[in-house]
């Protein structure tokens, strides 16, 4: 028994000294490989690029041939996909079925193999929000009033934003005044400062992006 765990240990030693080697004698024969950068998560705002580009950085003791998957498939060099020089991937012509897609990039020479961590692609969007025509309300004071602002459809999520013509920051929401789900501001009653002119602007929720900015309304 005591010669077989000598023999354990040997055998143990040796491995690791040839790991040892290669990492610090890039020039020596013994083979090896690394990937360096690999991809990440990404999240892309549709409306404002349409094509994502994922690292692949590979270092090896022999050239490394680089492949990516794109969900669990082998990915060709086509019109939507460019694998580089560099080992990087770009895809292009993104839309909303994207969302959640995966990659892979896996490297491999003479050493071996290495399949990177999965990156997933996240799309956000916002649609298209047309200009209404300008609502001019005449209330009394202590009346209340909503101004709409009807905003479109939108993945992760957006979120409504209201400014004063004239004046600089968004309106604060209070006791008088707030921003319901469906983007409109509503004031519980009014006051003489109040009227003017009023813009609505939405945003994707997860990449804060302004897309849209109209005027919504006019208080009298």
């Amino acid at each position: 028994m005591a010669i077989n765990q000598r023999r354990s240990l040997a055998v143990t030693f040796i491995c690791m000294t040839i790991i040892t080697a290669a990492s610090s004698n890039k020039g020596a024969e013994d083979s090896f490989l690394y990937l360096t950068v690999g991809p990440t998560d990404q999240t892309i705002l549709i409306n404002l690029a349409t094509e994502v580009t994922f690292p692949c950085t590979v270092e090896g003791s022999s050239t490394p041939e680089i492949t990516w998957m794109h969900n669990g498939q082998n990915i060709a060099n086509d019109g939507q996909y460019q694998i580089h020089e560099n080992g990087a991937l770009t895809i292009r012509e993104l839309n909303k079925q994207n969302d959640g897609d995966t990659f892979n990039c896996i490297v491999g020479n003479d050493f071996g193999k290495i399949i990177s961590n999965t990156a997933t692609l996240s799309i956000a969007y916002i649609d298209d929000m047309s200009t209404g025509p300008n609502v001019i309300v005449t209330e009394q004071e202590s009346s209340g009033v909503c101004l709409d602002c009807s905003t479109p459809d939108a993945h992760p999520g957006i979120s409504a934003i209201w400014t004063k013509v004239g004046t600089t920051g968004n309106i604060p929401q209070d006791e008088r005044r707030v921003i319901m789900g469906d983007g409109r501001l509503c004031f519980a009653y009014l006051e003489k400062s109040d009227a003017g002119e009023y813009q609505c602007s939405v945003e994707v929720v997860s990449t804060m992006k302004v897309l849209c900015l109209f005027i919504t309304g006019q208080i009298q």
